[in-house]
Order: structure tokens, then sequence, then C-alpha cells
């Protein structure tokens, strides 16, 4: 369930020539590592085997808290925490060991500065891929343009041919944290959990 649960990276530098006026993507990254933004989201895939699921999430800049599906995920930008409250375990990985979470859109605009680069760009929608090797062939961020721009769906492709599409409702931005208050708090968890650390 933790590798179908996430979505949101974005960019690296450009490897093309840009315009000096920033385009919706670069904004809403400017805005993201200036604020907090909150949203809540539902996705299904075309897969043979249907999946769907929804959640809420709260990102700024490289951290991230996803709620959806049962599972909680937590990352400051060093540590993603995932926690199962119902089946009472958890894991804990560092952020270059773990690997793309096809669920979590919160993960694809944390990690969009570092792990993609940007393809194509129009108005309303940017195209990333990956620098590095993996599942994932690309991704399509849609957005709707103005002073703080607001993601309205992304789609993400597998190197299978799957497609992730999440729908996007409700962004907002809001005043920045501190970075502390995107670690897991381990003590609201009761002696019996099962806890992986595998940093």
């Amino acid at each position: 369930m933790k590798r179908l649960f996430a979505i949101i990276a974005v960019l690296a530098t450009c490897a093309f020539q840009m315009s000096a006026q920033q385009d919706s993507f670069d904004k809403m990254l400017s805005a993201l590592s200036a604020q907090s933004a909150s949203f809540e989201y539902s996705f299904s895939t075309n897969a043979s085997i249907k999946m769907t699921g929804s959640g809420k999430v709260l990102v700024q800049d490289t951290c991230f808290k996803v709620e959806g599906n049962g599972l909680e995920i937590w990352s400051d930008g060093e540590s993603i925490w995932t926690i199962d409250r119902a089946g009472k375990e958890g894991i804990i990985e560092d952020v270059s060991d773990s690997s793309m979470d096809m669920a979590n859109p919160a993960q694809f605009l944390a990690s969009a500065k570092t792990a993609f680069t940007r393809q194509l760009t129009t108005s309303s929608m940017v195209v990333l891929v990956p620098k590095a090797k993996s599942e994932i062939k690309q991704i399509k961020l849609y957005i709707k343009d103005g002073e703080n721009p607001i993601l309205t769906k992304v789609v993400a492709t597998t190197s299978d041919g799957t497609d992730t599409e999440f729908t996007i409702k409700n962004m907002k931005y809001s005043k920045k944290q501190s970075v502390e208050s995107f670690v897991f708090d381990m003590k609201t968890l009761s002696s019996d959990f099962i806890i992986t650390d595998l940093r």
C-alpha cells in the first residue's frame, strides 16, 4: 500500500532556454519554498486492477504531511515516516533511500527541484521526467496561473504505461511552518506498534 500512496515531485534546473518572466510552474515552486500549501486529492489508476483513494496534504519546500487510505506519511526533507495506525506498524526511511510513491502527490512536489527535469511547458501544463532511473516515465502537472498558482491535476505515467491521475481540490497557501512540525512524533504511538527504522 505504501508503494501506491503519494504524488508530487517537480523539476530541476531547466534544460532549455526560458523567458525572463516566470511561468506558472516556476511561480508555484517559488510559492512553495516561501509558504506552505494544503490541498485535498483523489486518485485512480487505469491498471488492470483498478486502484482509487483520497487524502489531504500539507507541503512546504521539501517537507510534507499526507493522510489518506489509512496511512500517515510525514517528511522533514531528510526522513520519511509511514505510519499505519490500524495495523499498528510503521517504517522510517531516509529520503534518499525512499522510492517515489505513485500515490503521494506531496512527494512529487517536494522533490521537484532535485529529482525531475522539465521536458515541456505550456500555459497550463508542465511535463516532467525523472533524472535518475525510475518506474515513473513522466509526470504531467496541470496548473491554474495566478499570483500563487494552483495545482489542479497530476498524471503520473509509469514505464509499463499505467497512468495514475490525481484530482487536486482546495489548494490554499498559508504561513510557512517550522521544519520541526514535519517530524513525526513517535510519542503518539502506543508501545505495541512495530516500527522498522531503515535509516
